[in-house]
């Protein structure tokens, strides 16, 4: 890692993924969105579920949908997040986001008859499915 690098480590139930010498790092936290830059103060945060977004020191960018999780800046200026669920472009299946958004939505409409956790459910479900279809169709937020 250089000192215009930092490193990324990704944890979920189902493994973990480091992911060396990005420049950038971009997502969705409970205070709006969030972009990362090497040199960064050290930070705790909230992921919410939509997309993280980061760039390696060739400018390729990768875009990936994550339902939500928490984040860690550190002093030494490594990431580490660990999430609910990580999927990337090529594994989400376009109709079965749509129609998990679309029911999401539906739910949501009946907002009268749901419970404040139930509504709070369907309304994490519908920013992952969105962010889901977003990544399947256009690859993130470009």
């Amino acid at each position: 890692m250089s000192l215009s690098t930092f490193n990324l480590t990704i944890v979920t139930l189902l493994g973990s993924q480091r992911i060396e010498n990005l420049t950038r790092i971009t997502f969705e936290t409970e205070l709006g969105e969030l972009t990362v830059l090497p040199h960064h103060q050290p930070l705790l945060t909230i992921l919410k579920p939509g997309i993280l977004e980061y760039e390696d020191i060739e400018g390729k960018i990768t875009s990936l949908a994550v339902s939500g999780g928490f984040g860690e800046v550190t002093r030494d200026g490594n990431i580490s997040f660990m999430l609910d669920s990580v999927e990337h472009s090529e594994s989400i299946d376009l109709a079965s986001a749509e129609r998990a958004r679309d029911r999401a939505k539906e739910m949501l409409q009946k907002k009268d008859d749901l419970s404040e956790v139930d509504f709070a459910r369907f309304e994490s479900m519908l920013e992952h499915e969105m962010a889901r279809v977003r990544i399947a169709t256009k690859g993130g937020r470009r």
